[in-house]
């Protein structure tokens, strides 16, 4: 082979392996950017769905607020057992949900949290101050206390676990009837409650 021949199978190899290299390059950059894109297009449909998902919880609670605000409901004719179904239909919808908040509590809060989810509470546990929470209908106090959960009750403390699933239906019932006498949401009346107004 001349030495021109074998200089022009160089250049010729070289510039194959550079084209080779060239197009796998584009591939990746090709494949990463679809892969980008259909990532965030699926986040686009995640976002939409969980968007539809609270808006249809929000119509929910407001039809079911706007039902005791028109004062459809009477105390003095509706069963208990009717009454717990008011309560199960309001208190199922978790109408005012529990999210631990960066601060001096979220180590604490964070095991409200968990502590919640895993007993399916579904009333409200509002931070008033401190560690302070409205339970429901009053203002208690949370402490961890020998790494369990504990709620002041009177003079001394009840583990958070047997508390609040021990009360949860009397605190419901407590909730609506309060919502049905003053005919506001319940977010009105834990509101009254934290600032200790008066409810009708």
């Amino acid at each position: 082979m001349h030495i021109q021949d074998a200089e022009y199978e160089r250049i010729r190899k070289m510039q194959l392996e550079y084209l080779e290299k060239e197009y796998r390059r584009i591939s990746k950059i090709h494949d990463d950017e679809e892969k980008r894109l259909l990532a965030l297009l699926k986040g686009i449909e995640d976002d939409e769905a969980e968007k539809l998902r609270l808006l249809k919880l929000w119509e929910e609670q407001h039809l079911y607020y706007e039902h005791f605000a028109d004062g459809y409901v009477d105390l003095n004719t509706i069963s208990e057992d009717q009454f717990d179904t008011h309560c199960d239909e309001l208190f199922n919808l978790y109408p005012i949900p529990f999210s631990a908040k960066k601060g001096d509590n979220y180590t604490l809060e964070k095991e409200i949290e968990r502590l919640i989810a895993q007993l399916n509470i579904t009333i409200p546990i509002i931070h008033v101050k401190g560690q302070v929470y409205l339970i429901g209908t009053t203002k208690q106090i949370i402490q961890s206390r020998s790494d369990q959960m504990m709620v002041r009750v009177g003079g001394g403390y009840v583990p958070f676990d047997e508390y609040i699933p021990n009360n949860h239906r009397l605190i419901e019932r407590q909730l609506l009837n309060h919502m049905i006498k003053s005919q506001e949401s319940l977010e009105w009346v834990c509101d009254a409650l934290i600032n200790d107004k008066r409810i009708p």
